[in-house]
């Protein structure tokens, strides 16, 4: 009995699929960028942004430390995406000062800040890292985070991609992992479902 219902609903989803008209799927399954869900998705200025975030954490306790929420900016202008998250050309190559294209956790209660002189590489990315240490009572040093910002150029345009996601220390690895599954022809606003 269990064969034949198993049988018969492999049958229904095989029509079902064949049924289906191609280009319904982006309705059905819009992209996601490491199961994140996108939240947001407009054009500012001439540069696409799209936001991803955590919609569900699984725990009822789930700080906005506890979540993760990463953008992307995307636009035909070095220029523009250069001014978009902040960053300026100088002798010395590209320079960031401040993350801009994320927003830390708790702003206000941020004691200190610094970006890392150099950009680091991964793959074709030019990644900067921002130290950001938290305020305790007293004004002790608290609770210290990463902010990463990646940026990537077209070598045959004038196009560029940069992504942005602030992490605990451990996650550092997992922000540069997602830079290897951004998919610039998958990255398209889409209706956002809240």
């Amino acid at each position: 009995m269990r064969n034949r219902q198993q049988s018969v609903f492999s049958t229904l989803l095989a029509l079902s699929i064949a049924l289906w008209p191609a280009k319904s799927w982006s309705d059905v399954a819009p992209f996601s960028l490491d199961k994140l869900s996108m939240t947001h998705c407009a054009t500012e200025a001439g540069v696409l942004v799209l936001n991803y975030k955590d919609v569900e954490t699984g725990s009822p306790y789930a700080t906005d430390f506890d979540k993760r929420e990463v953008s992307v900016a995307i636009s035909n202008s070095r220029a523009l995406i250069l001014k978009k998250i902040g960053a300026e050309v100088t002798k010395r190559g590209i320079s960031l000062h401040k993350t801009l294209l994320v927003s830390p956790p708790a702003p206000a209660q941020i004691k200190d800040r610094h970006m890392s002189p150099n950009p680091a590489r991964s793959g074709n990315w030019k990644v900067f890292i921002e130290d950001i240490q938290y305020a305790a009572q007293g004004s002790a040093p608290g609770f210290p985070i990463k902010c990463g910002t990646a940026l990537q150029f077209n070598d045959f345009g004038d196009s560029a991609v940069a992504v942005s996601e602030c992490f605990t220390y451990e996650n550092k690895h997992r922000f540069l992992s997602t830079l290897t599954r951004v998919d610039l022809e998958a990255l398209r606003c889409q209706e956002v479902r809240r």
